[in-house]
């Protein structure tokens, strides 16, 4: 596409600027693009470009200053066929052509279709500069009420889960950070505590937690392997040394702080699924009133948490049982769609 140098840019706006105009002044688009096109001598590509852009600023000069209800009505549009016909006709208008015409009017329109068709090849084309940058406003989606209310509250409810999901994703890297950083205790050259020693010491002090947390160092670590070979404590040893060590030093204060932190996560993940739990409970009492996605979640959630896995099948039957027994006829598809 060719692009027009700052003098025939200059050129079109300014017939453009007099076809709108002519336009308000009472002539019809195609009369007044017509008349400019005609003064300016514009050739058959930049006509076709000067009626889009007529268009498009008369459609959003209509967006913008009709009123809500009249602006799906019909207003009058610039057709580049209707005037590049009558720049260009095919046979030039005589005496005997206009008697003829009014004889048989039809008998030049295929002609004049077929050479229009010809001239709006888009083969050199003007690039035509936007008459403005403004993008018409979208239309207001009004909303019942009560399915807003049902929207709105679902949305803060989702707010809350995925916040409470977050903490508990935060804490479960700060359990893990801590799990790794003791078992390179044992991985390192140099002298360090006895593995068995430290976990009767930690059992004793810490409580029953310390087991699962004991387990994870030692596969983190792979300290049972050949090289290592850590040997832990038997299950009757544990609990029973209460000889005096200093907690405050590694590993022991790296072990009481990833307990004091998965009290933590197992408090945070029962929180996170108390809240996403109350958020398909919220979504199942209001199905006409959510989108349809939300609604098959929730059931596939319910069902899953009833033992059943969930299928498409067991999915769609349940949500048109809920659909008809939760909606007056003719609601459901409104909302959920």
């Amino acid at each position: 596409m060719r692009k027009m140098d700052k003098g025939e840019e200059q050129k079109i706006v300014e017939a453009l600027e007099k076809a709108v105009k002519l336009a308000n002044d009472g002539s019809s688009p195609d009369d007044a693009l017509t008349k400019v096109a005609e003064d300016y001598k514009f050739p058959a590509e930049a006509v076709k470009r000067m009626v889009e852009a007529f268009n498009v600023s008369k459609t959003l000069a209509h967006l913008k200053h009709a009123k809500a209800d009249d602006r799906g009505n019909s207003f009058p549009i610039a057709s580049v066929e209707n005037i590049l016909g009558k720049l260009y006709p095919v046979v030039p208008e005589t005496p005997a052509s206009k008697s003829a015409a009014a004889l048989s009017p039809g008998h030049w329109v295929n002609d004049v279709t077929d050479y229009v068709a010809l001239l709006t090849k888009q083969a050199d084309t003007v690039e035509m500069p936007p008459l403005t940058d403004k993008k018409a406003a979208p239309y207001a989606y009004e909303v019942d009420p009560h399915a807003h209310q049902a929207i709105v509250k679902r949305a803060k409810i989702e707010q809350l889960y995925h916040k409470a999901r977050g903490n508990f994703k935060s804490m479960f890297l700060k359990v893990c950070e801590l799990i790794d950083k003791t078992a390179d205790y044992w991985r390192q050259v140099g002298p360090k505590e006895d593995f068995p020693l430290v976990e009767k010491r930690a059992h004793a002090t810490l409580g029953p937690l310390v087991g699962p947390i004991m387990d994870m160092i030692y596969m983190r670590g792979d300290l049972g392997n050949q090289r290592l070979q850590v040997k832990r404590a038997s299950a009757d040893e544990l609990g029973t040394q209460q000889m005096y060590f200093d907690a405050s030093k590694p590993p022991y204060s790296y072990i009481s702080d990833a307990v004091h932190f998965a009290r933590d996560l197992a408090r945070l993940h029962k929180e996170a699924n108390d809240i996403r739990q109350l958020m398909h409970e919220h979504t199942l009492a209001h199905v006409s009133e959510l989108p349809r996605r939300q609604v098959c979640e929730s059931i596939a959630y319910m069902l899953k948490q009833a033992g059943r896995e969930p299928i498409d099948h067991d999915v769609a039957t349940v949500y048109k049982v809920l659909a008809k027994t939760s909606a007056p006829a003719g609601t459901v598809e409104t909302h959920v769609l």
